[in-house]
């Protein structure tokens, strides 16, 4: 069996949560004002987004290391568009990466986006 991971998340007030994860990371959710909330934290949807680019930036630069690749900078775009109605789920998404090599790395030894 892989590692477990538990996650609770509990009401503060109005529709804000505040998540603790069992590595001991703790994260603010909250609603839009126009949907309820004060605006104090991340949207639970936002969190989908911010997990996938967090993923593909920590495989992309663990890959780029093992290939000995020094890399200045690394930065991971994620878009996606919802449904205006419920359920108001993902349409899609599209990711997108910049990075900056070591300027004494030879010319095409960075992969390209």
């Amino acid at each position: 069996m892989g590692q477990v991971m538990t996650v609770r998340s509990t009401l503060q007030q109005g529709m804000e949560f505040r998540a603790e994860s069992s590595s001991e990371h703790t994260i603010t959710m909250d609603a839009s004002v126009s949907d309820g909330g004060d605006n104090a934290g991340f949207r639970p949807m936002e969190l989908l987004l911010v997990g996938l680019a967090g993923c593909t930036g920590m495989d992309v630069i663990s890959i780029l290391r093992k290939k000995r690749q020094e890399v200045t900078a690394y930065e991971v775009r994620v878009r996606s568009e919802r449904a205006e109605t419920d359920p108001k789920v993902f349409y899609g998404y599209h990711r997108g990466a910049h990075h900056h090599r070591s300027p004494n790395q030879r010319r095409g030894s960075c992969p390209r986006d």
